[in-house]
């Protein structure tokens, strides 16, 4: 509803405006008296009475209306009829997709050189690293933004990956990839997230232990890294991501979602110590969190979180049986979710630290630990993020 005062520029959005009032009234019928003195104030055709009734209008719903949620679906579907590109600090792209926007930040060289010392610090001590970058929403050949918004994610990336190189810091830029391999970027990623598909993140694992067995000489088991290998179970139109729980379903629709696991035999385990959480048997019993994925309330439920179950300090795989028997670090954002979990397929232990919960030193982690190599492993709007780069050697 923050919009309204642009849709009212114009007797057509007017009219739109009328004809959504009519129908919120049935869902805030407490505050009849607040729409009743707003429809009033509108024909005054006074801009600054308007203004200041709208306010009392938007906050009276906001704090009384009997459904929030289908006011914002109702709210969504009017900007969409109006063609109306951005709602709720969302961006609808050219191609329908949602995303937000960011201006240039200084911050992205300092984070770079963070990484640097990382690798340096690892490098004393002969454990490979590297540091994986994961595509954003908005591709860098192909911004899709409207007339008038700009996006700088790719830019702010593009100057931390130069610091990377400047210093020999071992890169895989997905990015690129994604690029000389002529898939579509924007059908890598969800249309209502800002997160990439189950599938996207499949093909992230699949360059991953493709660069760990050309570099790291790690013999990765071919029946982990091929999707011919795994079930996928489709949930249509099942998912409404960040961004479309700022805008409605009407805004940009809803999202499938994609349920992969392995068709061969797993048995592996899964702690998170800060819950107190352990799992063990199959892939799918001890990875998934079923409760954010098979809800029905697409506005509280969050699939993507359904790989692993959320955001912890620290997750454990463990997995004996794998052929490769190998101890994984990796320092990650949620993107690398997905690909953790198709990880712990792969390697005996992958030990998992989010530096959004992560309160203790990285460093420390790693002499107790005594990985056999690190990944890094953030999606491009990271780089900009300092606190995700906090590591306390």
């Amino acid at each position: 509803m923050k919009k309204f005062r642009t849709l009212l520029e114009n007797w057509e959005c007017k009219l739109l405006a009328l004809a959504f009032f009519a129908i919120i009234f049935f869902y805030g019928w407490q505050e009849r008296q607040v729409l009743a003195d707003f429809l009033r104030t509108l024909s005054s055709r006074d801009p600054a009475a308007i203004t200041e009734a709208l306010d009392g209008l938007e906050t009276a719903y906001q704090q009384n209306t009997y459904d929030k949620n289908q006011l914002v679906n109702l709210d969504g579907a009017l900007y969409n009829l109006a063609g109306r590109t951005r709602m709720n600090d969302v961006i609808k792209l050219n191609n329908g997709h949602l995303t937000s926007v960011r201006e240039q930040s200084l911050a992205a060289p300092q984070n770079g050189d963070t990484i640097v010392f990382t690798h340096q610090w690892l490098g004393i001590r002969e454990i490979p690293f590297l540091f994986v970058l994961a595509p954003y929403n908005i591709c860098a050949l192909d911004k899709q933004l409207p007339l008038g918004v700009s996006d700088y994610t790719n830019e702010d990336a593009d100057e931390f990956l130069v610091v990377l190189y400047e210093n020999q810091v071992p890169v895989l830029d997905l990015r690129s990839y994604l690029h000389q391999e002529g898939k579509d970027h924007y059908e890598m990623f969800f249309a209502t997230d800002h997160h990439w598909t189950i599938e996207s993140s499949f093909w992230a694992f699949q360059k991953l232990t493709e660069y760990m067995e050309i570099n790291w000489d790690f013999s990765v088991d071919p029946v982990c890294t091929d999707l011919n290998n795994y079930e996928i179970r489709i949930y249509e139109d099942w998912s409404l991501g960040s961004k479309g729980k700022r805008t409605g379903r009407y805004f940009a629709g809803m999202d499938d979602f994609s349920l992969i696991y392995p068709k061969f035999d797993t048995q592996m385990s899964l702690s998170i110590p800060s819950e107190g959480i352990q799992r063990s048997g199959s892939f799918y019993d001890t990875i998934f969190a079923m409760d954010r994925i098979e809800n029905t309330d697409y506005f509280s439920m969050i699939p993507y979180d359904g790989y692993i179950g959320g955001v912890y300090p620290l997750v454990i795989h463990e997995n004996p049986q794998a052929k490769v028997d190998k101890k994984i670090l990796m320092i990650k954002d949620s993107y690398a979710s997905p690909v953790e979990a198709f990880l712990s397929t792969c390697f005996t232990q992958v030990h998992c630290l989010d530096m959004r919960q992560y309160q203790g030193k990285v460093g420390d982690y790693i002499e107790e630990f005594q990985p056999d190599a690190v990944i890094c492993f953030y999606n491009t709007q990271i780089v900009t993020n300092a606190e995700m780069f906090w590591f306390g050697f």
